[in-house]
């Protein structure tokens, strides 16, 4: 007699013998598709892509729990990338999702898109996100030690779990030394994929990004959380800043 789980349980257990999977676990818009890519042609184990609990699949969200459980090895991936720069990239890529209209629907002003970025996007999501994900998941609270922000990463652990943060502004060739040695295997090349400038607005996206300019109450709001105070300097921030204050 055919039992429905026994197919499911051999499936985790199977997992579960395998090497250990590789966990890109990130807020959006951080050059997460590119890792993905790059690992999933360079190393044997399983990849995993997401952003939070629900993109996971079920048999991988199962696999990942009971490995927790058994103490079995799990390596976590997490780039992170400057907030306020992020913030626009995401608001572009969920454009219909926060207008209601697709980008190609008309022809949009600067001041316009602007305007909707500030009034209906959701900038909260990229603050709280190691909070509301990566701490639960993990067990690991980045923000309970001191980040090198001279070098722009480091790794954690806490038992069975590996987790390596680092910045997206760090040289790719630096990148991928670090994760090359973080997963032990030899990566050569960057699999490189969803980059905005590609998609649809693409060309009106990169002329956003070099008129636009920010109202210092929504800047100092983005850069009085921890995320910046934590990963970015002082200075570094005062830079961006300048950058998106009125030109």
């Amino acid at each position: 007699m055919y039992i429905p789980f026994i197919g499911e349980f051999k499936l985790i257990i199977s997992k579960l013998l395998a090497r250990p999977p590789i966990l890109i676990y990130q807020m959006g818009k951080v050059g997460s598709k590119s890792v993905e890519a790059t690992l999933s042609h360079f190393v044997p184990n399983q990849v995993i892509h997401a952003h939070f609990p629900s993109m996971i699949g079920k048999y991988d969200w199962k696999h990942i729990q009971l490995r927790k459980l058994l103490r079995r090895p799990i390596i976590v991936i997490t780039p992170i990338r400057e907030p306020i720069t992020r913030n626009l990239s995401a608001f572009f890529t969920n454009f219909e999702m926060v207008t209601g209209a697709r980008f190609i629907s008309k022809s949009w002003n600067i001041e316009e898109v602007r305007n909707i970025f500030l009034q209906k996007y959701d900038n909260n999501k990229a603050i709280h996100w190691f909070d509301k994900h990566l701490k639960p998941l993990t067990g690991i609270d980045v923000f309970a030690e001191e980040f090198p922000k001279d070098i722009k990463w480091k790794t954690y652990k806490r038992g069975n779990i590996r987790v390596l943060v680092y910045r997206l502004d760090l040289e790719k060739e630096k990148q991928l030394e670090i994760i090359s040695d973080f997963v032990g295997y030899k990566i050569t090349e960057w699999k490189i994929e969803n980059v905005g400038e590609n998609r649809t607005y693409g060309d009106f996206y990169k002329q956003f990004c070099n008129e636009i300019n920010l109202p210092s109450e929504y800047l100092e709001f983005i850069q009085s959380q921890k995320l910046a105070k934590h990963f970015w300097t002082d200075e570094e921030n005062q830079k961006v800043k300048q950058r998106w204050l009125a030109k």
